[in-house]
């Protein structure tokens, strides 16, 4: 068959892909040399932060909060749990970069976050305990998306929308002659219009393939939920609330 849009990774862009583009009445195949989801991704693990009032600076705010109605309309529309808006914390410095783009960030864009000082912190979940010279700020609207069951959802979605499945699959080649793709898997070729290249940490390989070099780094980052055993550490409101802790050097969720 010869597909309108060939899909190069169905991680969390490209099964995302995948599914609007299928929606849209394209006749589309996802590529993945596993089975997502999967430990081999960047979604790997039960969940992720969502955060509006972006500390990295302004010009991510308009992508997050498009991000978040897509989905707002995702949850709703499938009645699966891929959100849970228990509001996030982050703490820092008040002069540091993180919290000044935060604050500017909610100002610019008109997000509500609360801006609180370390004691108020403390009466709103006793089981943070903030240096006296810190402050945090408060975004009631952000939360948790539950990356795994994001994947599983955008993947029965695509292939509901016909969206055709190549899992475990090992791309070996790619050419692209007078506008047509034609990918070389094991079992023999694939022919497209279009290519969307969605590998993750398996891009230069991909690229290689055409010729094609960025300037990537890869970059381990490692994600850990711990058990909680103590009542007293538990926020009074029972949430789980996740915590983004900015120092020189790390940065932490308490989820």
């Amino acid at each position: 068959m010869h597909y309108d849009v060939i899909i190069i990774g169905a991680g969390s862009m490209g099964m995302a892909a995948g599914y609007y583009t299928a929606k849209k009445g394209k006749k589309v195949l996802l590529i993945d040399a596993y089975d997502p989801p999967h430990s081999e991704g960047s979604h790997h693990g039960e969940s992720r932060i969502i955060r509006h009032a972006y500390g990295e600076g302004l010009s991510y705010v308009p992508m997050a909060l498009r991000a978040q109605e897509l989905w707002d309309e995702l949850q709703e529309s499938t009645n699966e749990l891929l959100f849970s808006k228990t509001g996030v914390l982050t703490v820092g410095a008040p002069e540091s970069e993180f919290i000044l783009n935060i604050l500017k960030s909610a100002d610019t864009h008109s997000l509500t976050v609360q801006k609180l000082t370390s004691e108020e912190i403390h009466d709103k979940w006793s089981g943070f305990l903030v240096p006296d010279d810190m402050i945090g700020c408060f975004e009631e609207n952000s939360g948790v998306l539950f990356s795994e069951a994001c994947i599983r959802t955008y993947k029965n979605l695509a292939v509901e929308n016909g969206a055709v499945l190549k899992m475990n699959t090992k791309v070996t080649g790619i050419s692209i002659v007078d506008g047509t793709v034609t990918v070389e898997i094991e079992q023999g070729s694939i022919k497209g219009n279009s290519l969307i290249i969605a590998t993750g940490k398996g891009t230069p390989d991909i690229l290689a393939f055409l010729g094609l070099t960025l300037p990537l780094q890869l970059v381990r980052k490692t994600f850990s939920w711990l058990s909680q055993t103590k009542v007293s550490m538990v926020p009074i409101d029972s949430r789980h609330l996740p915590l983004n802790f900015q120092t020189s050097y790390t940065t932490g969720f308490r989820v």
